[in-house]
C-alpha cells in the first residue's frame, strides 16, 4: 500500500493534477471566504483587482513564458537563457509598478475603488504576477514537485491569512490585499533559490530578446483578443452594473470554475489519445472523441443538475444571504457550461489538428460580439445579458 501512495505521488501527471487540485481549491477557498467577510460592494473591488491581474498575465505570459515553451531545443546554454527570462520578467514587473504608482498618483475619477487600496495592491499585483511565472516556467520544465511544494506552502498561508481575517473583522479590504500579496512572498524566494538566475552570457541576450518579440508580439495579440472576448462582460459589468455586480458575478463564476478543473482534466486526457489515433485514422479520432464525450456527458450532466437545482442554497452557504438572489446567475451559468461541453469535441479537434489560426479567429469573432453587444445586453437584461 505504501509503495503504491509513493508511486502514485511521484508520478509527474499525478503531481501535475494535484496542484491544479492546490491552485484552484486554494483560488475557491479565498473567493468564497472573502465573499462572506468584505459583503458584495467590497468584494466586487476585490474581483477587479484579480482581473486586472490576469490580464497583465496574459500580457506578460506572450512575452515571457509562452516564447520560453516553444523556443528552440538547439538553444546550447540553457541557464544563461533561464536567468533571460527571469531578468525580463523582473523588468517588466519593475515597469509595471512605476506605471501603478503613477496612475494612482493622478487620482483619477474613474478608478476611485482602486485609489482607496493605496500602492497595497501594487505589492500584489508584482508577487502575484510573479509567481505565476515560476509555476508555468517550471512546468514547462517539468519540475512538478517543486511547484507542487510552493503552491502547498502559498496555500497554507493564505488559509491561515483567511482564518485571521474571518475571526478578526477589524481588517479593512487595503490590509486584505496587501498581506494576501505577502503570502507569494516565501514562495518567490524558494523559486528564485531553485532556478539561482545569473547575469552570464550576456551577449546571448540579443538573440534571445529577439526570438520573445518576433515571437511573444504574435502571441500577445492573440492572448489579449482571448482574455477580453473571455473577460470583457466581467469587465463592463463593474462600470454598468456597480461592483456589487461583478462580486456576484465573480462569485459564481468561482463556483462554476470547479467544474473548469474537470474540463481540463478531461481536455488534458483525451488530446494525446486522440492524436494518436488520429495519426493511424480520422475515422477512429472520431468514434473516439464521440464514445468518451458520451461517457463523460452523465457525470457532467449530474453535476450540472444539482448546481441548477440548488442554486440559491449553494450561494448561500458560499458567499452569505446577501448573495441569495442571484440564483438566476449559477443557473444561466450552468446552462453556460452544458454548451461549453458540448462544444470541447470539436475543441479538441481544432487543438489536435494544430488549427492555431482557427482558435485565433474564434476569439477574435467572441470579441468583436462583445464589444457589439455588450452594451445592448447588460442594459436590457443585466447579468443575464452577460450570460447571454
Amino acid at each position: 500500500m505504501v509503495g503504491k501512495i509513493k508511486k502514485f505521488i511521484t508520478n509527474k501527471s499525478n503531481q501535475v493534477v494535484m496542484d491544479q487540485v492546490v491552485f484552484s481549491g486554494s483560488g475557491f477557498l479565498t473567493t468564497v471566504v472573502l465573499a462572506r467577510i468584505l459583503g458584495p460592494d467590497e468584494f466586487g473591488v476585490y474581483a477587479s483587482v484579480v482581473l486586472i491581474s490576469y490580464l497583465i498575465i496574459s500580457i506578460m505570459n506572450a512575452l515571457v513564458i509562452q516564447p520560453f515553451q516553444v523556443a528552440p531545443t538547439e538553444i546550447s546554454d540553457q541557464t544563461s537563457y533561464h536567468s533571460f527570462t527571469f531578468w525580463i520578467q523582473l523588468i517588466l514587473l519593475f515597469i509595471l509598478s512605476i506605471l501603478i504608482f503613477i496612475i494612482l498618483r493622478y487620482n483619477i475619477k474613474a478608478l476611485d475603488s482602486f485609489n482607496q487600496l493605496n500602492e497595497g495592491q501594487i505589492l500584489y499585483y508584482l508577487c502575484f504576477i510573479f509567481q505565476d511565472y515560476f509555476r508555468k516556467f517550471f512546468l514547462a520544465k517539468s519540475w512538478v514537485l517543486s511547484i507542487l511544494m510552493i503552491d502547498i506552502l502559498t496555500s497554507i498561508l493564505q488559509i491561515v491569512l483567511l482564518g485571521l481575517v474571518f475571526w478578526n473583522t477589524a481588517w479593512t479590504l487595503n490590509n486584505i490585499i496587501f498581506w494576501m500579496g505577502l503570502t507569494y512572498l516565501p514562495g518567490i524566494i524558494i523559486s528564485i533559490m531553485i532556478l539561482k538566475p545569473w547575469i552570464n552570457q550576456f551577449s546571448n541576450w540579443s538573440t534571445y530578446l529577439k526570438l520573445h518579440l518576433e515571437t511573444g508580439s504574435w502571441m500577445m495579440l492573440t492572448s489579449i483578443t482571448q482574455w477580453w472576448s473571455g473577460n470583457l462582460f466581467f469587465a463592463v459589468t463593474g462600470v454598468f452594473l456597480g461592483a456589487q455586480a461583478l462580486g456576484a458575478f465573480r462569485l459564481v463564476q468561482s463556483i462554476l470554475g470547479i467544474l473548469n478543473v474537470l474540463l481540463q482534466t478531461f481536455e488534458n486526457y483525451v488530446i494525446p489519445t486522440a492524436t494518436r489515433l488520429y495519426n493511424q485514422s480520422a475515422q477512429q479520432a472520431v468514434r473516439y472523441l464521440q464514445k468518451i464525450t458520451l461517457k463523460a456527458a452523465p457525470l457532467f450532466g449530474v453535476a450540472l443538475g444539482l448546481i441548477f437545482i440548488f442554486a440559491k442554497t449553494i450561494l448561500q452557504l458560499t458567499g452569505g444571504k446577501e448573495y441569495a438572489h442571484y440564483d438566476y446567475v449559477v443557473r444561466g451559468m450552468t446552462v453556460l457550461y452544458a454548451l461549453i461541453f458540448l462544444g470541447y469535441p470539436i475543441r479538441i479537434a481544432i487543438r489536435m489538428l494544430l488549427l492555431n489560426k482557427s482558435y485565433f479567429l474564434g476569439y477574435l469573432f467572441s470579441l468583436l460580439f462583445c464589444v457589439v453587444s455588450f452594451r445592448v445586453l447588460l442594459n436590457t437584461w443585466n447579468l443575464t445579458g452577460a450570460i447571454v
